[in-house]
């Protein structure tokens, strides 16, 4: 059998349509570099005299609103903070998929109460970002948002130092199973860090950090605390809590005041629409593709997709109905590829709680002598030389002869290097405390056993100074894997 991580799930909205820079002038890139997201929830909506939930006449587009406050001294307001709302488009491709979410919808800087308003904002699922002010130390943090047409999103950001967030590796969720409500009930969630030895990562004071908490807006609506409040639509959907980029959810299956609900006699199924395979259908062993499930639910259920294979790795993507497959590989005594010309199925179900569709795809794995590897151009950073705790940000150029798409893998010797999850060319690493040269490594990847791979040195020093600066898209000079 193959392992666990072979199957998973995940839900969200039904989704009629998927979803899954280089640049001349390096400034460009960074003003625009920005980090955060996290999968398939949404935010909660203000209720209005029928309880939470969407008017579902309503077209026009909604608002994102909220205060952003320090998540360790929720009495104080984070002011100047910058947020940016994106919405993801479908392409063909894996790598256009995660490149054409281009520019924000919306923008807008926190205010000196904490305060923010972000209106015109399409219905439908997008990306809040935040990002805190550049003499904060804290960490960016980002949620995915359901949009109600004309209604308004109510979200408490809690802001948390960057140092505790580097630290978290779980985030877990109580209740842990799922849970019913009828209309108008609440419910008391609270969301708990770990670190890498599982131990609860703590304030300095020794107490529990605060969640960023959002929810299905269809469901109900929560508030900072984690109290949620089922509305009078019915339906599922789900409760998540956010650290930072880390998150975790809960179900919820909510019994509308009218007829009916997620398990009443009226529902109609959903089905699966179409199921693609990209970049492409057939893979060199050892390498990924992507599988993508578009689905629709004709009561406009929330969907909960599950993926299944009969050999290799599935892992979970941002996207929601998407996951990524990694196919077997290695080289047998002989030294032949293995697994080379042997089809795989992968299942893929999508369930609206009481009713499911399923259709299986095929994916070949074998070798592509003719696959060209991608070529790294350059990798630039902010600086070169920083001082301890300085933020530097990099930059890779990479180009594939085939014109694959490029996957980007950013590893360093101390402290975590973060690539943006939206545009993984791009990435942000915090120097050590400690002086000395420290290495930042850069993988290219094109999906079909090629890659390429630049690892430089960022010198770190308390003298730095005024040198530390080094000027945008300074040029990393290092060593190559080729």
């Amino acid at each position: 059998m193959y392992p666990a991580a072979c199957t998973y799930s995940s839900q969200n909205r039904a989704r009629g349509s998927g979803w899954l820079c280089r640049a001349s002038v390096i400034v460009g890139i960074f003003l625009a570099f920005l980090f955060p997201l996290c999968l398939c929830s949404g935010c909660a909506p203000q209720g209005g005299d029928d309880g939470p939930g969407p008017d579902d006449g309503a077209t026009g587009p909604g608002t994102v609103a909220g205060r952003v406050l320090d998540g360790l001294s929720p009495t104080d307001a984070v002011a100047g903070a910058d947020l940016y709302v994106y919405m993801p488009v479908h392409t063909e491709g894996v790598g256009t998929r995660q490149e054409d979410l281009g520019g924000p919808v919306a923008q807008a800087v926190s205010g000196e109460d904490g305060s923010f308003s972000l209106p015109d904002i399409p219905a439908g699922d997008c990306v809040l970002r935040v990002r805190p002010p550049s003499t904060a130390r804290m960490g960016v943090i980002r949620l995915a948002v359901d949009v109600a047409p004309e209604e308004t999103q109510d979200v408490t950001v809690n802001m948390l130092p960057l140092a505790l967030l580097e630290r978290i590796r779980t985030v877990r969720i109580t209740p842990t199973e799922a849970v019913d409500l009828s209309a108008g009930d609440t419910q008391q969630f609270a969301a708990y860090a770990f670190d890498e030895a599982d131990e609860p990562v703590l304030d300095d004071g020794s107490d529990l950090i605060r969640a960023t908490w959002s929810c299905t807006s269809a469901i109900g609506a929560i508030d900072g605390e984690g109290r949620f409040t089922a509305g009078s639509e019915g339906g599922v959907g789900l409760v998540r809590a956010t650290f930072g980029e880390r998150s975790e959810s809960a179900l919820v299956r909510v019994t509308g005041s009218g007829d009916g609900g997620p398990d009443g006699g009226d529902n109609r199924a959903p089905s699966i629409t179409s199921v693609q395979l990209s970049p492409y259908d057939t893979v060199a062993p050892g390498s990924s593709c992507f599988v993508d499930v578009l689905a629709d639910d004709p009561d406009g259920d929330v969907l909960t997709y599950e993926f299944e294979a009969d050999g290799g790795v599935l892992y979970p993507t941002y996207f929601d109905g998407m996951a990524e497959w990694v196919a077997p590989g290695g080289t047998s005594a002989s030294g032949a590829r293995q697994s080379t010309g042997v089809p795989y199925t992968i299942t893929c179900s999508v369930s609206d709680g009481a009713a499911s569709d399923t259709e299986t795809v095929t994916v070949y794995v074998s070798d592509d002598a003719s696959n060209s590897p991608p070529v790294i151009e350059d990798v630039y950073a902010t600086q070169l030389t920083a001082e301890p705790g300085d933020l530097v940000e990099f930059s890779c150029v990479a180009s594939d002869i085939d014109g694959d798409p490029l996957g980007f893998i950013w590893e360093a010797e101390a402290n975590e290097i973060r690539a943006d999850p939206d545009y993984p060319q791009y990435a942000s690493w915090y120097a050590p405390g400690a002086e000395g040269a420290y290495w930042v490594r850069c993988t290219v990847r094109d999906g079909r056993g090629g890659e390429d791979q630049l690892q430089g040195d960022i010198e770190v020093s308390t003298s730095a100074g005024e040198d530390a600066g080094g000027g945008v898209g300074v040029v990393v000079e290092g060593s190559r894997a080729r």
